[in-house]
């Protein structure tokens, strides 16, 4: 029996017990599921060790085979001839490392903003967490995100999209 919708009468041919869509039943590259993290907290850094910026996202893929499309989004700040890095990572396993330059004034602030995305394939069912991390790649100034000075950003996010295989 084919399903009728009227504007009149409403929707008939639904079986009793509806329609149960599962995750099978949606086409390839649709969406399934999103989650969003927003972080406001500065973090900052003067090393070249990797130091979690406290941004972080967990998800739970219903199927192994789907994707996880993962885009972040920093505001950030480095002092004069500081070379930054951002890197995503899938629990602790490194998925990508992006970089954020100032090479200016001694007495200069450049404040920026980091949009990436990056397409996973996590082949798992469990939850599963990305964050960020941030480190200087070369220089001897500081590194931030989410700064507080004047002119800076100061909001980040974490938005990962499950993709049907």
């Amino acid at each position: 029996m084919a399903i009728t919708i009227n504007g009149s009468t409403g929707i008939s041919g639904v079986p009793a017990g509806g329609y149960n869509l599962v995750d099978g039943d949606m086409p390839s590259g649709a969406v399934l599921q999103v989650v969003q993290s927003i972080f406001t907290t500065e973090v900052a850094t003067t090393t070249t060790s990797w130091a979690d910026t406290g941004m972080s996202a967990s998800i739970t893929p219903s199927n192994a085979s789907n994707k996880v499309l993962v885009q972040i989004n920093h505001g950030l700040l480095a002092t004069a001839n500081c070379y930054g890095r951002i890197q995503l990572l899938r629990g602790s396993t490194s998925l990508e490392i992006y970089g954020y330059a100032q090479y200016s004034y001694p007495s200069e602030l450049s404040a920026g903003y980091l949009s990436a995305q990056w397409l996973d394939s996590p082949s798992t069912t469990s939850a599963t967490t990305y964050k960020t991390q941030l480190a200087l790649h070369t220089g001897s100034g500081t590194f931030k995100v989410n700064n507080g000075d004047s002119g800076g950003y100061q909001v980040s996010s974490i938005i990962l999209m499950e993709i049907a295989a």
